[in-house]
């Protein structure tokens, strides 16, 4: 149960810093449009998450981006990455790094404060439950409510 339910109160957590900082974006001048264009995932923008939709259908885009993303960006960000640096470092700049890297993946400046946030979550989750099924979690649920909104946004 821990395993579920801390990864779902952190991703409500994170949902709510998320809409105060695009509200705080819009309200500084950020158009709908150049928030719906922000990039989200591991892809380079929502253009590029239209264009695998559309390519390869619904069902593949699905399973890409809410369980292949997800599963192999915890493995490698949380896992290795985060692993590897805590051996060495301590836990906080261990974790800090792998989350600028995360961000940095992400290529999205607006949103990098976003991204890091989301990777250093799930870096402390990783290190609360000693695996990477928080981690998961967290991100597979956040990665279903993205599509969830851009499929409903593409009709």
């Amino acid at each position: 149960p821990k395993n579920i339910f801390l990864p779902l109160i952190a991703l409500l957590v994170f949902k709510v810093i998320s809409t105060i900082y695009i509200t705080t974006g819009m309200k500084l001048g950020l158009s709908v449009d150049e928030i719906a264009r922000i990039p989200h995932l591991m892809m380079s923008s929502r253009e590029d998450l239209e264009a695998l939709i559309a390519t390869h259908g619904k069902i593949i885009g699905i399973i890409f981006i809410c369980l292949i993303g997800p599963l192999y960006e915890e493995i490698i960000f949380r896992g290795v990455v985060l692993d590897s640096c805590h051996k060495y470092l301590n836990f906080n700049l261990a974790n800090t790094i792998q989350s600028t890297l995360f961000a940095t993946i992400h290529m999205s400046l607006f949103m990098f404060p976003l991204f890091f946030v989301f990777g250093f979550i799930t870096g402390i989750l990783r290190k609360k439950s000693d695996g990477l099924l928080p981690g998961i979690i967290f991100h597979v649920v956040n990665n279903a409510i993205a599509i969830g909104v851009l499929l409903e946004q593409m009709g």
